[in-house]
């Protein structure tokens, strides 16, 4: 569903408009009223699911950038502007860490440059001299967020990671970026369901009814994680 069908499934199972059922609002854009409670309803839904687990894997992206000879340290959201948060590869029994490559020589050249906490980070490769530039092997997330290198890159390198995505949020009726769940649509009725929620907090709907629309949104909710989350991962308990 896009964001106005999400509004008008809302309006129909609520039953709270003038309007024939599943067919207000006409638009999710400029609405008052019960109408305009709706939208706002869906978009607190929305919001949310999306905070709902930092591992959900439908707010994980691949991303990019390149590097600048002898510069250590970039801000990732200059080049990729909906990053919240680095997702480090972290392969049983191996330290956590992204790829690069020498720009020149292609993805045929890629290799691991491995993740340091910025504490070790600083006291092992910052504070003895200054350091030498080459390819760089390992990196640290500073305090004010931005990515840093050791060795200083030498050249031109191209960066490669898994990152968490800022929040989605829906603006438009049914535009593809703007006004489509990044949910995957099996699951959107969770998003319903969670604004029928917001729309008990203020109203007195009875409470049998309340009940329902809780059970609804936990019963797709669950739904969501299980297909959603990472897969465990199980502990060979074998001798």
């Amino acid at each position: 569903m896009n964001h106005l069908q999400l509004c008008q499934t809302v309006q129909g199972l609520l039953r709270a408009t003038t309007g024939a059922l599943a067919t207000t609002p006409t638009t999710t854009t400029s609405q008052t009223g019960v109408e305009g409670e709706i939208v706002r309803f869906v978009g607190y839904a929305y919001r949310d699911i999306q905070n709902e687990q930092v591992q959900w894997l439908f707010r994980m992206k691949r991303g990019s950038f390149n590097t600048v000879a002898s510069t250590r340290a970039y801000t990732i959201t200059s080049s990729v502007s909906d990053f919240e948060a680095l997702l480090p590869s972290e392969p049983e029994g191996h330290d956590p860490f992204i790829t690069l490559y020498l720009a020149s020589d292609g993805v045929a050249g890629e290799t691991r440059c491995y993740f340091v906490p910025y504490l070790n980070f600083r006291q092992s490769f910052l504070e003895f001299g200054s350091r030498p530039e080459g390819r760089p092997v390992r990196f640290t997330i500073e305090p004010d967020g931005q990515i840093a290198f050791d060795p200083t890159p030498d050249a031109i390198y191209t960066v490669n990671f898994d990152y968490r995505r800022t929040l989605h949020e829906l603006t438009t009726d049914a535009d593809a970026s703007t006004g489509t769940p990044i949910i995957p649509s099996q699951f959107h009725m969770s998003i319903v369901w969670g604004a029928m929620k917001y729309y008990a907090l203020t109203r007195d709907a009875p409470q049998s009814l309340q009940a329902k629309w809780e059970r609804e949104y936990a019963r797709e909710m669950n739904r969501l994680r299980i297909d959603q989350l990472p897969s465990p991962k199980f502990i060979d308990d074998a001798p």
